[in-house]
């Protein structure tokens, strides 16, 4: 066997049998079923293989690794060596998930994240920016990301959507930079929590008939983890647990048929400690609307004060107004 005529494969293969069988195998346990294949086929079909020959083999690879004194070993490089070696759509999708949360990785774990999650992070940015993203992410996860809005917000982002004409790519690279360091890291940070927490986040997001049927037949499971999940949820409902003061906060925040809307579907005594905190001529406005407003879709309602909570909850997070302290306890809902 000549060196000049030896393939690759049959160097790669001649390299390994010096190594020996102990020294190969954490190679060889990096590659995949194909390339085992491969490389064994190679090994079987060597023959005898002369001492200089081997000795050459050796060389070349010693040679290569002292190429230069330094050498760098990063993304580019990486990509390089990848696509010498698979096809390009190969490697094009092993390097998307080397880069982390970038690119089309990016925006498929955005997916991945809670609507109302979404929805509190990007009411805090510009229309612009948010018509980029639900530009790119799933049509579903946009429709229900944009119900979340309050209803001024959303008009803005609309607007944006249907006058938006091309982004350059480098608004594209920048938007991902910034999800990943900023959304993305806090995302991490916020799953870190306990497992009723989490939970009780899938709850929050779930329709409410979903949500009512399986917390009961949780209770009927077991009642003790139905209680932490549903006392960690932050309903609607839990908005009785302001203050007066705090309340007529939140209530400034709220575009007003939206919280007609809200109030449809709420019990009597939370309806009425939301008009206790208005002035009467703004308490008779807002139930003139809501009698002009008639019969509403349950889900519309349901979007309605989602919405509303997700404005409290910006107010607790930025300390506008009080966390919510539960009457039978000295926990906190947050």
């Amino acid at each position: 066997m000549s060196y000049i005529k030896i393939s690759g494969k049959q160097k790669a293969a001649i390299f390994l049998l010096a190594l020996g069988e102990e020294n190969s195998a954490p190679l060889l346990k990096e590659l995949n079923e194909d390339e085992l294949k491969e490389i064994s086929r190679s090994i079987a079909n060597l023959g005898e293989i002369k001492a200089d020959l081997v000795d050459e083999v050796c060389k070349e690879f010693l040679n290569a690794a002292r190429y230069t004194n330094n050498m760098i070993g990063n993304v580019n490089s990486a990509e390089r060596f990848l696509k010498e070696a698979v096809p390009a759509n190969v490697a094009n999708q092993i390097m998307e998930e080397i880069r982390g949360p970038s690119g089309h990785t990016m925006w498929k774990k955005l997916g991945n994240i809670s609507d109302v999650m979404l929805a509190n992070y990007l009411v805090n940015e510009h229309p612009q920016t948010v018509c980029v993203i639900l530009g790119r992410i799933p049509t579903e996860q946009s429709a229900r990301v944009l119900a979340l809005f309050p209803q001024k917000f959303a008009l803005e982002v609309i607007d944006r959507i249907i006058h938006m004409e091309s982004v350059p790519q480098k608004v594209i690279q920048s938007l991902e930079d910034t999800l990943c360091k900023e959304f993305m890291r806090n995302t991490i940070s916020f799953q870190k929590n306990d497992s009723y927490g989490k939970m009780a986040e899938i709850f929050n997001t779930m329709e409410r008939k979903h949500e009512n049927r399986l917390l009961e037949s949780l209770k009927e499971y077991s009642s003790d983890d139905a209680e932490k999940i549903k006392f960690l949820m932050f309903t609607f409902d839990d908005l009785k647990l302001l203050d007066e003061e705090d309340m007529a906060l939140v209530i400034s925040k709220v575009d007003r048929l939206e919280l007609a809307c809200a109030l449809k579907g709420c019990s009597n005594d939370l309806r009425d400690q939301f008009f206790k905190c208005m002035s009467e001529r703004s308490g008779k406005i807002l139930k003139e609307e809501m009698m002009a407003m008639g019969a509403v879709k349950v889900k519309d309602m349901e979007n309605a004060q989602a919405n509303v909570v997700n404005i409290a909850k910006k107010m607790i997070e930025e300390g506008e107004i009080d966390e919510l302290y539960s009457e039978s306890s000295d926990e906190v809902i947050s």
